[in-house]
């Protein structure tokens, strides 16, 4: 197939129960399996929707992000779940957060400074003690603290492991992907707290085109954690707000699916207002509550979307 294909469909809804289904022209989207492309939460399925209704006569395949990130987690986490969060979970051995500078001061504090919290988050949030080290000498970790981040990981839901996926692995750290994972950290702040060699390096030395190149794979890879800031959070303790994208009215609604078109800060900023909103609407009901490839249609159309990342 080739990188465009015809758009085939004029109209795009999205049904309105849960599960949540994208319809194209009344008929729901499949995966590449051939599985059904079953949501779990209406904000997920209509951001979803938004990536297809703002095709032109040719889709865009770099631009339909959710929709390869939710067929990668139907289609490929769903059938080797075990083998995804074994791989994953290996990070914690050799995880980035644990490797310091010795020298010079300046970036050994910013190291601290910027890593300490999160391996502190860890070892307070799912029992994981990781050792840290000087240099790249290999730190060897306990197998119960790899055990208990393995554990945490397996608590995570296909959708929310299709968003660890690269969040680990980008950065290099199961702590930063957990922190993402848990709705603690955004993507944008995920990815800095990861490069903060590179940025020491970049300012004493100036911007190396190699890595300055590596940096923005890096940043448009972060697009593929979005999915799970449209889901709801497995562990609610963490966010403080429960279901919190189901409780945006129709307006903030709108206006998180227009900042996912503009740049990354924006859709960062986005999210922290979304996040904010949600919180103000549960004080007030506090008392009350507490990457894959293909889609395909029911008639077989198979329009190449890409891949997903894992």
């Amino acid at each position: 197939m080739t990188a465009q294909t015809k758009r085939f469909y004029s109209d795009v809804s999205v049904t309105s129960q849960a599960p949540f289904v994208v319809l194209l022209d009344a008929k729901p989207i499949k995966t590449p399996a051939g599985n059904k492309q079953e949501l779990p939460t209406k904000a997920l399925a209509l951001a979803v929707a938004d990536e297809w209704r703002s095709q032109s006569d040719k889709l865009d395949i770099a631009s339909m992000v959710l929709t390869k990130s939710v067929n990668t987690a139907i289609d490929r986490i769903r059938v080797r779940r075990a083998q995804v969060i074994e791989d994953l979970a290996k990070y914690a051995g050799t995880d980035l957060l644990c490797y310091r500078a010795s020298t010079p001061d300046e970036l050994v504090n910013r190291q601290s400074e910027s890593w300490d919290q999160w391996l502190a988050w860890l070892s307070a949030t799912t029992g994981a003690v990781l050792i840290t080290g000087i240099g790249i000498t290999h730190v060897e970790q306990s197998q119960k603290a790899l055990a208990h981040v393995h554990d945490a990981m397996a608590k995570l839901d296909d959708f929310a492991l299709a968003a660890l996926s690269p969040a680990v692995t980008i950065t290099g750290s199961a702590a930063l992907g957990l922190a993402f994972a848990h709705r603690v950290i955004g993507p944008e702040e995920t990815l800095r707290i990861s490069q903060i060699d590179e940025q020491f390096q970049a300012e004493r030395w100036g911007h190396d085109t190699e890595a300055t190149e590596k940096m923005l794979i890096r940043k448009h890879h972060t697009h593929n954690f979005k999915i799970l800031w449209l889901r709801p959070s497995d562990d609610l303790d963490v966010l403080h707000v429960p279901h919190a994208w189901d409780l945006l009215d129709e307006n903030a609604m709108e206006l998180r699916l227009d900042a996912m078109r503009l740049d990354h800060d924006a859709y960062e900023l986005a999210g922290r207002l979304a996040q904010r909103r949600g919180a103000q609407l549960h004080d007030r009901t506090a008392n009350d509550i507490h990457h894959s490839a293909d889609v395909a249609v029911d008639d077989g159309v198979r329009p190449a979307i890409g891949g997903g990342v894992l």
